[in-house]
């Protein structure tokens, strides 16, 4: 009976560790064909691990929030102006280009020449947050994977910065 049990233990002990493995490896494999895909243009896989609508509704939220927390002075500016401006921002952010300015932005070494640090955040087992940038300047780039089946996809791509991107053309 000993004998039975431990072949079984030792089963129980390799799923468990290739479940651990898999949910630790996946969503850094999924980082790294995002950030392939923008360098390639490669938009068949960016299509695969980005949801460009999930990210354009985070960005909308983001900068509504960014808006409201501005000072009395810079609120006074007209509704219509401030649509326009936040509606041309999501459209930057949710694109490919706006995705790679975003990367780049926050991959470039600090001011004391450290380089940008990569960092991976696990909120249970379907969320990861990737922050990319040099944490002594405070604000880094923020992108949240959320698993979807057995695939990570990019859902939110924002930092402290977002508001003061380049409207797209």
């Amino acid at each position: 009976m000993a004998r039975l049990r431990s072949p079984i233990l030792w089963l129980v002990a390799a799923t468990v560790v290739v479940v651990v493995a898999w949910f630790i490896v996946t969503p850094r494999r999924a980082w790294h064909d995002f950030l392939r895909a923008l360098a390639q243009d490669d938009r068949s896989t960016l299509a695969a691990v980005v949801d460009l609508p999930a990210i354009r509704e985070h960005a909308t939220t983001d900068l509504a929030v960014a808006f409201a927390r501005q000072p009395k002075a810079q609120q006074e500016m007209p509704e219509k102006i401030r649509d326009q401006l936040m509606q041309q921002m999501v459209n930057t952010v949710a694109s490919p280009p706006g995705l790679l300015q975003l990367v780049n932005s926050f991959s470039v070494p600090s001011q004391n020449s450290k380089a940008a640090r990569t960092s991976f955040r696990y909120h249970g087992i379907s969320r990861v947050d990737v922050l990319l940038g040099s944490p002594e300047s405070g604000d880094v780039g923020l992108f949240t994977f959320e698993r979807r089946a057995m695939h990570w996809r990019l859902i939110r791509a924002t930092s402290q910065r977002i508001a003061a991107l380049t409207p797209g053309p």
